[in-house]
This record gives structure tokens, C-alpha cells and sequence, in this order.
């Protein structure tokens, strides 16, 4: 080996291992360019990870005797290429093995097959993501994970790979810790083992789901990291100590009594911990054998069927009673809902120092990193002292209820700090090249600093910088509020301005004028009549959850989500908690009846007749002629309901997916909107980001008109556009109209073509134009009867009203503005000046001519200027209507912060 040689190969040891990682070339060879099908070619690994320098067994089976060879990368940065190849091996001669049968009383699935090659790792190779690619001589490739750790490292961070939770959800064999093939209690199985491949991720589990963008970033920037599993720390927990920052990433939802603990013990000896993710260690496991390759969770059946029920270790949510250890004692907030869309992250707690160098303020918005799993803070007691809430982001589940999410920060006694993102998407927000972002970049790098980790190479900002491509085309004309006031929910009738929703999903208009609100959050259907107070009732509900049925007045509901109007004017209501679609009769006492599925609010999946026909969270609904049509969601379903209340599968026959063809063949993924226009049904298909297109033909032919899986954001045609939608969609004159719930933005799909039609991508309650206003988790849209088009702003409990563009022939009206100021105080009392005057009309040859103040703390004005003296510390919505001479009004809101720094007092 010559001179120079020598000396690099000493430079190289002397970095960082992971900085050291930089000069060797990377390889993109670690994907598959054919991935394998099931029995073709599969395997696993005969431990979860093993210390550099030392070997571990590969198990792999084919569907015919074959000869397979493998290559070895450890995944990184490696100049974006994802990886370094580090071994290669092959060819061996491998066969076919039994999938062995499940074991009748827990549904263990446990292989034994025999070894087919050895993996020898080098006591050079630093600690790691390590894929295995194996590759069959006719093309078939698939994965086989582990990590290689470094455990003398001390000083570091160590990231810990969530392997519990890739085999909790691990349905390989037909059983995993959700699903059984046996019938078991509870619906899963109660004991998975490691020994048999990972079905998702071609044998990586969740890897790709959020750890490897972390992994790519945190590479990229050359911080000093090792890696780990849940299996290791539970294992020996000295791995912890001594280190300087623990980091749990993406879906770590499974963690064991000792790990739990470890990681207990290193904070309070002065180790900071990092969650970046959500729903952590949600469930408490056990592992067992001695190689701990078995892992129990019994979950609620542990009561009456964990063997160790009664003592500490019995397999239920840490948070349950029998534990009394909820996770927010740990991480500061504790996982609630899930959603189908990752929502976005809104700040809460500027002042922080996880927020240095990002410029973001109160209120401000990242798009894409709140979900799926979603935390929030809880009041049980347990939050840490000190706790700092970062976010207090307004979140919707995957039924469509009401939710919150909170990421936070708190300092330990031990000095050391705690800091939980509260989303699974957290890391999309590091690398992912649809949803990277500079602020979340620098937020994660704040808290790797804090902890003193110092990136010792530049990075990559992985296109975080690149706007997305935006089209407003035929934008709406402008955006008011028609009903509710922003962030503040109640449940009040009465005159529009005075009324109250909670959190509402659905919207319909009936061929009066009359506007029927799905009141999600109020477990409510409501009325806002066409007469000149807008005067709003409620038909149906009582703002508690429930079941039932007979007069409105009486009969409860649960979570109701969408309404459709049929041509007789009786109204559909999609009773999505109870999963049946119930009828309002207009007989003067809306009577409820069930029309389809159960009448005690049971969930499944049935075609039948009236009360047989099961479904499972049912979410949006239209007529096409007669029949009703149903998002039947978590069935990934769409239903046809005939008048006389017979139910039939459209679309889902065959299960999940994303196929086109017949409907027959096609396939859905969690659909949660569906419209009608133009001969055929329009479906949004929302697990796959996708809008569907379902002809009226005999077959029901299904084709993909726009979007892409992931999703994100970007105008364009056919694929090239991104959404994250949910729950809303309209037909009229030739243009689908949809809320992008994720992205805060109401899309218009025309010619093939997407547009945004109203909304700037900021998270708020703003009025305005359409590039200046702002939404709260757009839900429902429907068209009013002069072409305008209203929408559910589910975040903010409002319902705002988008005018048509004048060019399209439809309504012109005020654009009304707020001038004036300081509109921010440090101190009780605050005077503000509020000036109206600069408001137009798009009116030709019209003016203002009445302004309306509701100054946020009780008080009105119809000055067209005016000064205001708040009196208490607060947070103050000031709504300014201005209506012109045409009548048409419109309205804007401000926002008036009183208090220290200006900034609001809880």
C-alpha cells in the first residue's frame, strides 16, 4: 500500500465515524428494480443487529430451487445516493420452506428455517442501517434489515431503530400484533417472533417510513451517531449511558419494561432524549426467549389472558390504570388520534430555543410533518414540570373528529432536556423531496447542538429551498366567513354572528337556499336559513355522542361528516362514528331514521338492505340520479344505495389499492370524498393522494386523473400534481373543486389540469383574496345556488364562503383590509388603531358603504375607523365586515395580541 494511501486511511480513522463515511463513493444499487412477490424471495436475519466484527445468520426461502446472490449497504448520505456497498456475496443454491402454522392460542408464527449464508461484518465498519439485498438469478430482489452497532462508543448520539413496531405490524404468515387469520380475541395475534421476514418494505419493515429520512439527513451532516434497536436497549442498558443525546425516530410505538427503563435512567443521569416521531411507547411489550426473538403484547385481552397479568410487566398501554405510567411522563405528550394525511405543524412557543434561526412566529404553519400518528399534551397529572408546548396545531383524525396536536419541550432534574415533535412525518420534514423544509432542518439541528452534537459536514438541504409550482388560473374572487368565529367553538344557535360550531367536517345546500352543516365536533346536524340573519338551528343531535332514532330534537348522533341533499329535499346524513347512513325526514320535526347499515351503530362490511348492510366509518355521500353514493372508507370502499335502500360494492371488492380498470379490478385506499358531474362519479381517493375518475358505464371504468403517492404540494397535470385532500369534493359546470386539507387550500381540477383556487398554504382564519387567505384544515365544499362555493374550515369551526371569479360570470363584492396597528403589546392596557378605509369592491363602480367591527372582546363598532383600548392580556380576533352597494358583504380578520412580548396569556 503506497505512502498516501496509508495517510488517508489514517485521516479517515481519525474523523468521526459517520464524517469518515463521506469520501468512499455511494451507490443507488441498494434499490430494487424488481421487487419480489411473496414465496419468490424472502428472508430474515438471525438477530435484530450485532456488534461490528461480529456474523449473523441469513434465512431466505424461494418459491423453486434457485440460486441467489446478495450485496451488503449500509444506508447514508453517501452524496444523496442513499448508500455504500460494503459486501457482496453468492451465488447459493436456496429452496423452498414451510410457512409454518400459527400456534392456535397467541397466533406465534415462528420460522425455522435453516441458514443459507453467513454475513461476516468488520470491526472497521461503522455503526449502521444495514439492507441486505438479495437476488434471485431471474430478477426477483428483496431486503433483509439489521444494524450493526458500535457499543464501546461513548459521547455520541445513539439513534434507536423502532424494530418492535416494524414487527408489531409485521402481518407476515397471517398474524401479527393487529391482525389474525385465527379468530383470536381482540382481532391479533398475542406473540410475533423474529424469526420470519418483514412483509412490508420488501423486507425492511418500516424502515422507509420515516427512520431512513432521518437517517439520510443526520448523514449528510456527518453527526457523531450510533445506532441501535429497542431489542439492544432492553438488553443492556448501559448502551445509553454516557452518551449524549438518545433519539427515538419515526413509529417507536413498542417499547419493553427494561428499555422503558433504560431510557429513564439516562435521562436522569443527564443523557437529553430526542422523540421524533409520536405514539411513543404506547404499548408496553414484553421479549422473550433467550435471544429475546419472541415479543408478547396481549393489549386489552391482557387483563383476562396475559399469563403475567397483575404484575408489572402485563402487556397493556403504559398509560392504562393496571400500569399508571402514561407516556407523557416520558415524552412530555402522549399519542390520541391518527390521521390519513399528515397535517400541518403550527407554532405555539416562538421564544423556545428549539426555534433559533427559523423566523417562525406564533401562528405560523409547516406543511406535512404533524401525523400520522398525532400527539397532543393531557392534562392526567403527568406532564413533566416546566413543560413548554411548541405547537398547538388543530389536527383531524382518520374518522374526521376533532383533535390537537402538541409538540414540546421540558429540562429534566438531571439538566438534561426532553423534546418530542408529536409526529410521525416529523423526519419527512429533514430529507423527504416532497415535504422537506429549511425550518424543520434547523429546529432538529438546534436540538442536536443543544445536546452538544455539532454537524462536522455541510449537509444537504435536500431541495427544501425549491418553491412548488403554483397556478391560480381562475382563482376565486375573494374568501369570507359566512358562519362561526375562528378558533372558537361552542355549540349555539341563533343569528349567524352570535352562532357557535365545534370543529364541523360536511356541508349541503338544498335548491332554497337552506345550508346544512355536518357539525362534527358537536355530534350535530345544523340549519343555517336563507332569511337575513342567516339564523342558525339544529335539526338533529345533541351535542353529545350517541345512537338512535325519531325526532331530531331527540335522537343522537355521532360524529356525522356528510350530508347530501336528495331531489325531494330529504336529507342524508353519513353517521360516520355509528357507520350507517341515516335519513332526515322534512316533516316539520326532522325525524332520523336509519336508511342503511346498523341501527346500534355496529361497524363491517356487507352488502344487504337497509339495517344488513354494514360499513366501517362511512364519510361522504351524493346522489348521481337516484342512487346515493358512499365513501366507505376504512372498507376502502365505494357503495351505491339504491332508493330502495339496497346496498352494493361499486369499487373494493378486491381490497386496498390503487389498480385502475373495471371497477370489478380497481381498487381504493381510504376514500374519504366523492362528487358527481359530467356522467361520472369523481373520487377522492386519499390513502393513495390520488383524484379517481369512475364512468357511469356499465363497468364502472376507473382511471387516475391527478396525483401522485405521497402527495405534497404542486399544481400541475395529471401526475405531476400533489395533494394531501380529505373529505371534500365538488362538481359544477365542468370544474372538481376539492379541500386540500393538508396543504390548507381549496384545488380546482379542469382540462386535466390542477389549479389552486383559493388559499396562500399558511395555516389561519384570514379573509381576503384568494392568494391571501388562510385556512384551518379545509373540509367539507359545496356550490351555493349563485355559483359561489362554500367550505367547511374545520380547524377553525367556520364555514367560509369562496365568490366565483368575475371573469366566469359570477359574484363581485368587497375585499375588505385592516390598516392601522401596533397590532401586538406587551403590556395591559393596549390601544390599537383600526382603520377600514382602505377596503375595495370588485363591484364596478361600487363603494363601501357600511363597515362592521367585532372587536374580539365583546364590543362592536360600524365606524369605518376607530381606536380600541384592550384592558386584559389576551389574544383578540378583530373581524371587519364591509358590505358595498350592491349588499354583497365580506369579511377579514386580525389578530390582536396582548401580553408579555406581545404574546397571548392561557
Amino acid at each position: 500500500m503506497g505512502l498516501a494511501m496509508v495517510l488517508m486511511l489514517g485521516g479517515m480513522m481519525a474523523m468521526a465515524p459517520v464524517a469518515g463515511e463521506a469520501p468512499f463513493p455511494g451507490t443507488t444499487e441498494w434499490r430494487l428494480s424488481q421487487p419480489a412477490t411473496g414465496a419468490q424471495l424472502e428472508g430474515y436475519a438471525s438477530a435484530v443487529s450485532v456488534q461490528r466484527g461480529e456474523s449473523l445468520g441469513i434465512h431466505v426461502r424461494t418459491d423453486s430451487v434457485r440460486a441467489v446472490t446478495w450485496e451488503l449497504f449500509r444506508m447514508g448520505y453517501y452524496g444523496g445516493t442513499g448508500s455504500r456497498r460494503m459486501a457482496a456475496g453468492g451465488p447459493v443454491t436456496v429452496g423452498p420452506q414451510p410457512v409454518p402454522e400459527a400456534d392456535r392460542t397467541t397466533g406465534l408464527v415462528e420460522c425455522r428455517w435453516p441458514v443459507s449464508f453467513t454475513v461476516r461484518t468488520q470491526a472497521t465498519w461503522p455503526s449502521g442501517v444495514y439492507l441486505l439485498k438479495l437476488r434471485r438469478e431471474d430478477g426477483p430482489q428483496s431486503y433483509v434489515f439489521f444494524v450493526v452497532r458500535a457499543d464501546e462508543r461513548k459521547g455520541v448520539g445513539v439513534v434507536q431503530l423502532p424494530v418492535t413496531t416494524f414487527q408489531a405490524y409485521n402481518a407476515w404468515g397471517g398474524e401479527s400484533l393487529y391482525a389474525t387469520s385465527l379468530g383470536l380475541s381482540g382481532g391479533h395475534a398475542k406473540v410475533v417472533s423474529f424469526d420470519r421476514p418483514y412483509l412490508d418494505g420488501n423486507g425492511a419493515g418500516e424502515y422507509f417510513y420515516a427512520a431512513h429520512s432521518f437517517v439520510m439527513w443526520a448523514e449528510s451532516k456527518g453527526y457523531e451517531l450510533s445506532y441501535v434497536t429497542n431489542v439492544d436497549v432492553d438488553r443492556d442498558p448501559s448502551l445509553l449511558r454516557g452518551q449524549k443525546l438518545f433519539l427515538s425516530v419515526g413509529h417507536d410505538e413498542y417499547w419493553s419494561r427494561p428499555a422503558r427503563e433504560a431510557v429513564e435512567g439516562a435521562l436522569a443521569s443527564g443523557v437529553s432524549l430526542a422523540f421524533l416521531g409520536s405514539d411513543t411507547s404506547c404499548w408496553l411489550i414484553r421479549l422473550e426467549g433467550a435471544s429475546r426473538r419472541r415479543q408478547v403484547c396481549y393489549k386489552d385481552e391482557a387483563p383476562r389472558e396475559d399469563p403475567l397479568a397483575g404484575t408489572p410487566l402485563i402487556t397493556v398501554r403504559w398509560r392504562n390504570a393496571l400500569l399508571g405510567e402514561p407516556e407523557n411522563g416520558l415524552t412530555g405528550v402522549m399519542s390520541d388520534a391518527w390521521g390519513i394525511i399528515p397535517q400541518p405543524f403550527v407554532v405555539e412557543s416562538p421564544e423556545a430555543w428549539p426555534f433559533e434561526g427559523t423566523q417562525l412566529r406564533r401562528g405560523d404553519s409547516i406543511l406535512g410533518v404533524v401525523g400520522y400518528e398525532i400527539d397532543r399534551e393531557w392534562a392526567n397529572g403527568a406532564t413533566p414540570p416546566g413543560f413548554i408546548p411548541l405547537s398547538r396545531s388543530p389536527a383531524i383524525s382518520n374518522k374526521g373528529e376533532p383533535n390537537w396536536h402538541t409538540a414540546g419541550l421540558f429540562t429534566a432534574p438531571s439538566g438534561a432536556f426532553v423534546f418530542s415533535s408529536g409526529g410521525i412525518s416529523w423526519s419527512h420534514g429533514l430529507s423527504h423531496p416532497r415535504f422537506a423544509d429549511l425550518r424543520v432542518q434547523r429546529i432538529t439541528e438546534n436540538v442536536l447542538r443543544k445536546a452538544g452534537l455539532v454537524a462536522t459536514l455541510p449537509g444537504d438541504t435536500f431541495g427544501a429551498e425549491e418553491p412548488r409550482p403554483v397556478d391560480r388560473t381562475g382563482q376565486a374572487a375573494g374568501v369570507s366567513t359566512l358562519a362561526g368565529v375562528a378558533f372558537q367553538d361552542g355549540f349555539v344557535d341563533g343569528p349567524v354572528a352570535r352562532a357557535r360550531l365545534r370543529r364541523p367536517v360536511g356541508v349541503a345546500v338544498d335548491g332554497l337556499g337552506n345550508i346544512f352543516v355536518a357539525d362534527t365536533g358537536n355530534h350535530a346536524v345544523r340549519r343555517i336559513a336563507p332569511d337575513a340573519a342567516r339564523t342558525v338551528t339544529t335539526i338533529a343531535g345533541l351535542g353529545t355522542p350517541g345512537v338512535g332514532e325519531g325526532p331530531g330534537a331527540t335522537t343522537a348522533l355521532r360524529s356525522p361528516q356528510s350530508i347530501a341533499v336528495a331531489p325531494d329535499g330529504t336529507l342524508y346524513v353519513a353517521d360516520t362514528g355509528n357507520h350507517r347512513i341515516v335519513r332526515i325526514a322534512r316533516d316539520g320535526r326532522w325525524t332520523v331514521s336509519t336508511f342503511a347499515g346498523s341501527r346500534e351503530g355496529r361497524q363491517g362490511r356487507a352488502d344487504g338492505t337497509g339495517p344488513a348492510a354494514r360499513f366501517q366509518t362511512p364519510t361522504s355521500l351524493v346522489f348521481a340520479g337516484t342512487d346515493l353514493y358512499v365513501t366507505d372508507t376504512f372498507n376502502h370502499r365505494l357503495a351505491r344505495i339504491t332508493p330502495q335502500a339496497r346496498v352494493s360494492t361499486v369499487i373494493g371488492s378486491r381490497g386496498s389499492g390503487s389498480t385502475n380498470g373495471p371497477a370489478s379490478q380497481a381498487r381504493l385506499h381510504r376514500p374519504t370524498a366523492v362528487a358527481f358531474g359530467d356522467g361520472a362519479l369523481w373520487v377522492v381517493d386519499t390513502g393513495n393522494r390520488l383524484i379517481r375518475r369512475v364512468a357511469m358505464d356499465a363497468s364502472f371504468t376507473t382511471t387516475t386523473v391527478a396525483g401522485s403517492a405521497p402527495g405534497g404540494f404542486a399544481d400541475g397535470a395529471g401526475g405531476a400534481a400533489q395533494f394531501l385532500p380529505m373529505s371534500g369534493a365538488v362538481h359544477v359546470d365542468g370544474r372538481l373543486l376539492l379541500t386540500d386539507t393538508g396543504n390548507e387550500r381549496i384545488r380546482m381540477l379542469v382540462g386535466g389540469r390542477v389549479r389552486t383556487y383559493a388559499g396562500s398554504g399558511a395555516h389561519g382564519a384570514r379573509d381576503g383574496t384568494a392568494e391571501q387567505a388562510t385556512f384551518s384544515l379545509p373540509t367539507g365544499i359545496a356550490a351555493l345556488p349563485n355559483g359561489n362555493m362554500l367550505v367547511v374550515d374545520q380547524g377553525a369551526s367556520t364555514l367560509r364562503e369562496l365568490r366565483m371569479p368575475a371573469a366566469d360570470g359570477g359574484s363581485v363584492g368587497p375585499e375588505p383590509r385592516i390598516t392601522g396597528g401596533p397590532f401586538s403589546g406587551e403590556r395591559a392596557p393596549h390601544d390599537v388603531y383600526l382603520d377600514g378605509t382602505t377596503s375595495t369592491t370588485t363591484n364596478p363602480g361600487g363603494w363601501i358603504q357600511r363597515f362592521r367591527w367585532d372587536l374580539g372582546d365583546g364590543t362592536t363598532s360600524d365606524a369605518a375607523y376607530l381606536e380600541h383600548r384592550y384592558l386584559q392580556p389576551g389574544s383578540y380576533t378583530v373581524t371587519l365586515t364591509a358590505t358595498d352597494g350592491g349588499g354583497v358583504s365580506a369579511s377579514t380578520t386580525q389578530v390582536i395580541r396582548v401580553g408579555a412580548q406581545g404574546a397571548p396569556e392561557d
